[in-house]
């Protein structure tokens, strides 16, 4: 190989197959440069084939480019970050445009795509804000991952029937697209395809597609009808998170799994069928959808149902409720509330929980801002990380002898609580536990309690007085942190039995109460 600059052009020249590849050069090209067929070189011609990776790669002065009809390749990154290049046209002899070759041309606004194309790389028109459209010819068969990633500017695209696939992030951050044509070549839609897709209204998807790939339209908050065809056998996790316009969708009786999470936050869907073929529904796969008024289950389906016209999902064979609405009624039997069952329904003002329930997974009315009433049965055995966080209208809770730990930020954010009564079992209060309980005033620790986590009563600046058990073994960093009206802490035990507590430095960070004071004596804080 030779490498020699002629006219002003940098070559990578190849004595075998006499051709050459433009390569980058010291200091950048700008203006307007014109690729030649051709060079000669020590009498010897050579035939241009190739535009090399990173060959004008970072030339922000470059306005304007000739390519000639001998080049079949643009390699990777070749013109990346040329923002000053606004428009390009590509012969007929290019059959491959390597990733990211147009990325970040901030100034490019319209680009011709040849039909000799047939591969087009991942990020290539990455970046190119200002391009408002751009046909691709029948003969590309492959779209890389990100091809338009974060093209703001793009309002309408048709695919080929030659397209196969849309790849992961292949329209991540296309804002302004409103229509796309999803051709029945199309078999699957990667993983976070429209992401962000915000003024995307509505959407076909084809015959042809058998999965939704994970967050595949996440973010496209004015979808408000969407069809999936019976081919469909996979809806990934997060597909359609944040589509909050999404008033209505049809999961046809192809679908086998629901992802995790798969319609969370899609808080203008009203109703929801779930179909006789569906086995697997993943965690929250509804969370948040605070409209949701109707939850039915074909009654075909043997792994889940809606018993008792509950407006619920459950899992038949382990009675464990995994979706409700608003409208739930949890019917006698049902042994536990899974992840996130009730997150995000900040309408759900009260609920029953029945004898039979012994576990409260986590999350489950995480931001149920409304609820202000619930009672916890006898039965719970186990209150799950988060469960009741940032219920905020919530003004009392009673935790019964069954349980035996609080869980970390249970209650955090509880900030309209003003009663809390821990049963008598209860051993461990974790980290957050009651952070943010700004109207808590007072509360005692029962005899079973030994350890009281990092920042449990952190923020609960109401709270006056607290009783600690002899039986406490454990005291958190700042776990009365900024609990700025706190002026009187009791220990049951005595001196000795408080100076052995394992305690950090500033375990009473921020508190006002100069003393604790212990069965046989006052300590100084």
């Amino acid at each position: 190989m030779i490498e020699e600059i002629i006219n002003g052009i940098n070559y990578r020249l190849n004595e075998e197959t006499l051709t050459a590849e433009v390569t980058e050069k010291s200091g950048g090209y700008e203006g307007t440069i014109i690729i030649p067929e051709t060079v000669v070189f020590n009498d010897v011609t050579y035939r241009v084939t190739t535009i090399g990776e990173w060959a004008f790669c970072g030339c922000q002065s470059l306005t304007s480019i000739i390519i000639p009809n001998s080049v079949m390749t643009i390699g990777s990154r070749a013109f990346q970050n040329c923002t000053s290049l606004s428009f390009i046209t590509i012969p007929n002899s290019v059959t491959s445009i390597e990733a990211w070759a147009f990325a970040d041309c901030r100034s490019l606004t319209s680009i011709a795509i040849p039909d000799s194309v047939t591969s087009i790389g991942g990020g290539t028109f990455s970046g190119c804000s200002k391009l408002t459209g751009i046909a691709i010819p029948d003969s590309v068969t492959v779209l890389g991952g990100g091809v338009f990633f974060d093209c703001t500017s793009l309002i309408s695209i048709t695919l080929p029937n030659s397209v196969k696939s849309i790849r992961d992030m292949a329209f991540y951050d296309c804002r302004s697209l409103t229509s796309i044509t999803i051709p029945n070549s199309v078999k699957s839609i990667g993983e976070r395809a429209f992401e962000g897709c915000k003024s995307l209204t509505t959407i076909t998807i084809p015959n042809s597609v058998k999965m939704i790939g994970d967050y595949a339209f996440i973010g496209c908050s004015s979808l408000t009808a969407i069809t999936i065809p019976d081919s469909v056998t996979i809806i990934g996790e997060g597909a359609f998170y944040r589509c909050s316009s999404l008033t209505a969708v049809a999961i046809p009786n192809s679908v086998i799994t629901i992802g995790k999470g798969a319609f969370s936050t899609c808080s203008s869907l009203t109703s929801i069928t779930i179909p006789d073929s569906v086995t697997s529904i993943g965690k929250g796969a509804f969370a948040g959808c605070e409209r949701l008024t109707s939850i039915v289950v074909a009654e075909g389906n043997t792994m889940y149902d809606s018993r008792q016209n509950c407006h619920a999902i459950i899992q038949t064979g382990t009675d464990a409720l995994i979706c409700g609405c608003q409208s739930t009624t949890i019917p006698n039997g049902v042994k536990s509330i899974e992840q996130w069952a009730f997150m995000d329904y900040k309408t759900l003002t009260s609920i029953t929980i029945p004898n039979s329930v012994t576990a409260i997974r986590n999350g489950v009315f995480k931001n149920c801002s409304s609820l202000t009433s619930v009672t916890v049965p006898n039965s719970i055995t186990s209150i799950g990380h988060e469960a009741f966080y940032r219920c905020s209208s919530l003004t009392a809770i009673a935790i019964p002898n069954s349980v035996i730990t609080v869980k970390d930020s249970a209650f955090y954010g509880c900030e309209s609580l003003t009663s809390i009564i821990i049963g008598n079992r209860v051993t461990s209060i974790e980290d957050y536990a009651f952070d943010g309980c700004k109207k808590l005033t007072s509360i005692t620790l029962p005899d079973s309690v030994t350890s009281v986590g990092e920042c449990a009563f952190y923020n609960c600046e109401s709270l006056t007085a607290i009783t600690i058990p002899e039986s406490l073994e454990v005291l958190g960093e700042s776990a009365f942190g900024n609990c700025s009206s706190l002026t009187a802490i009791t220990y049951q035990g005595t001196i000795a039995q408080w100076e052995e507590i394992i305690l950090q430095d500033d375990w009473n960070n921020e508190v006002p109460a100069k003393v604790v004071h212990c069965t046989d004596g006052d300590v100084e804080i």
